[in-house]
């Protein structure tokens, strides 16, 4: 017969054992039975054991390292993905519930809004405050095209920031002398998320504009960054022109750009200069306040 001493060397505390199976050097007080609850010589006679071997199946389970109490319980149940951008833009795009209309480009275009106001102080202001549009809950959209206000519905109501290569319809009729037809989509985009202050969109264009500046386009875009008070994008205009100043300067549309707005050129100078941004803003305060006359009593 062939015996065999199993031992388990269980660090945990809390471990089961069965009637008959004891952990190695323990065995309860008056207990003298072993596997299966049998003596040794009635084990040996039973149907267990053929040709003095007996044969065992057993099944391990290998816990990791570590405290298995200190492991949280996991659940079986496979949770979903999130869906609430995809059912918000089914809502915008099937108009199902909406209560305002967008006219833009002859195009309607459905919203609600519960959702525009909460995501927009404008829209909140134009809907709620006792302007024409709280009433007729119509809102005429004059400054931009179609396809950049879809855009831009898009993002107020998943949060969801676009895809750029999408934001250029394939049949695009931009000619190459406007300048890129991605760059014009998303100075688009800037300006409307300006317009109705949407703060993230507005930064996240300004970060993908300052990606695309290059020598033809950097006045045009300085010039909008200028307007919109787009500090971060301005920013990265002066700091292309300080590297090509010499490219820059000498353009006609830099020309341009300077006398229409002067204070684009200060704020080029200032910056090339190395001046902060402190010292720049009260430079441009000092130069918007109007000067005072001292005037002196007259002398009778």
């Amino acid at each position: 017969m062939v015996s065999c001493d199993l031992e388990s060397y269980d660090r945990y505390d809390f471990a089961a054992y069965g009637p008959d199976v004891h952990s190695p050097g323990f065995r309860p007080v008056g207990t003298q039975l072993g596997i299966f609850g049998f003596s040794y010589d009635e084990l040996r006679d039973s149907e267990w054991v053929r040709e003095d071997t007996l044969t065992v199946k057993l099944v391990l389970e290998v816990r990791p390292e570590g405290d298995a109490r200190s492991e949280p319980l996991r659940s079986a149940v496979d949770v979903p993905g999130s869906t609430l951008s995809q059912a918000m833009l089914a809502l915008l795009e099937e108009g199902r519930c909406s209560d305002v209309r967008f006219m833009v480009q002859d195009e309607v275009l459905q919203a609600h809004s519960p959702i525009l106001c909460a995501r927009s102080e404008v829209f909140s202001k134009q809907l709620t405050a006792g302007m024409q549009e709280s009433v007729s809950k119509v809102i005429v959209i004059e400054d931009c095209d179609v396809s950049t206000f879809k855009t831009f519905l898009q993002f107020l109501y998943t949060d969801c920031l676009p895809d750029v290569e999408e934001l250029v319809p394939q049949t695009s009729t931009e000619s190459e002398d406007e300048g890129s037809p991605r760059l014009l989509r998303m100075q688009a985009l800037l300006a409307v998320s300006h317009k109705y202050e949407v703060k993230r969109l507005q930064v996240w264009c300004e970060a993908k504009i300052s990606e695309e500046i290059s020598e033809p386009e950097v006045c045009s875009i300085l010039c909008q960054a200028h307007l919109l008070q787009a500090k971060q994008l301005e920013k990265a205009c002066l700091s292309f022109i300080k590297d090509h100043a010499g490219q820059v300067l000498t353009m006609p549309g830099y020309a341009e750009l300077v006398k229409t707005w002067p204070q684009v050129a200060l704020k080029v100078s200032l910056f090339a200069a190395g001046v902060s941004e402190a010292d720049a803003l009260a430079v441009f305060d000092a130069l918007d306040t109007p000067p005072t006359r001292n005037l002196e009593p007259e002398t009778l």
